[in-house]
């Protein structure tokens, strides 16, 4: 069970789960009764999670060389096997998702393809994190529009607002992904320290991100203030943990990248979290509190079921 939950990252369940919770009540501005949101939540860890897994099986061999302690390659999950697991996982999850908001399944199938296609082989410099950033960020979009399938106007558009949130979280992930490939030097020796690619960089850029994001549900013109200004002060709160972070890190070696993305991918709740808290109301402050509750459950499994 142990080696299972590694090869799916389990550690990082809380953070795909919260994508998905948070686009359904961001789409419909509270959260809908019924099963609905919950299928639209098991598809998305359905696709996260059979990703992980179709990763591990693709990295097998790299993995054999850098890291032969991980399941496949430690004989622990024969590769065969993994795969299958892989590819019914991302199968599955649009179907779920499907039965929930049709057009909300069809989005999460374009994130399974994307993630094949990036196991497959897309994993070049560029679009290898920005594939993994387009996932993420179709991830809360499908989400989103489960929501507004589900709720009592499921005509209407989708705001601005809630596209510009999309592509600020995948370009979070985007930085984080660019961090990652440092982590065995698989983007070969560290950029110059003037580099926008240089972890330093990568680490306060993805710190910013985090921390403005909360502030484009002021674009949406009914939403309450003082709840914007609550999620803005909490996404300010994780931000400056990774800001502390990046000035403490004078030696960018693998290790020390390593938990500056953990530290990074952590933050994923809070950015979810913040944005949760600037519906306000009883609903989303529970939300947000669901989603933060997360955190300390991430952190306690990073230990057994590492997040890289």
């Amino acid at each position: 069970m142990l080696a299972l939950g590694r090869l799916l990252r389990l550690s990082l369940a809380p953070s795909a789960a919260a994508d998905a919770a948070v686009g359904v009540l961001l789409g419909s501005s509270g959260w809908p009764s019924g099963g609905a949101p919950w299928l639209q939540i098991a598809g998305a860890l359905g696709v996260y999670h059979g990703g992980m897994a179709l990763n591990d099986w693709a990295d097998r061999r790299h993995d054999g060389a850098t890291r032969p302690e991980r399941p496949i390659p430690s004989g622990q999950i024969p590769a065969g096997a993994a795969l299958f697991l892989g590819l019914a996982l991302t199968l599955t999850g649009p179907l779920l998702a499907y039965l929930a908001v049709p057009l909300a399944g069809q989005v999460l199938g374009l994130v399974a393809l994307v993630s094949l296609a990036y196991n497959l082989g897309l994993r070049g410099s560029f679009i290898g994190p920005f594939l993994l950033g387009t996932c993420r960020a179709a991830n809360l979009s499908a989400g989103v529009l489960c929501g507004r399938g589900l709720s009592p106007d499921p005509t209407a558009g989708v705001a601005l607002w809630l596209v510009l949130v999309a592509a600020g979280y995948g370009l979070y992930v985007f930085l984080l992904s660019c961090l990652a490939r440092y982590e065995d030097l698989e983007a070969g020796p560290l950029p110059g320290a003037g580099s926008p690619f240089h972890p330093r960089k990568l680490l306060a850029l993805a710190a910013c991100v985090l921390a403005l994001l909360p502030l484009l549900r002021a674009l949406d013109g009914s939403a309450p203030r003082a709840w914007i200004a609550a999620g803005c002060g909490l996404a300010v709160i994780g931000a400056s943990g990774l800001l502390r972070r990046v000035r403490a890190i004078d030696d960018w070696n693998p290790s020390a990248i390593l938990g500056a993305m953990g530290m990074g991918l952590r933050r994923l709740l809070v950015v979810t979290g913040s944005l949760a808290l600037t519906q306000g109301g009883t609903i989303g402050v529970g939300v947000a509190a669901c989603v933060l509750c997360g955190y300390p459950v991430s952190y306690a499994l990073r230990r057994v079921f590492p997040p890289s």
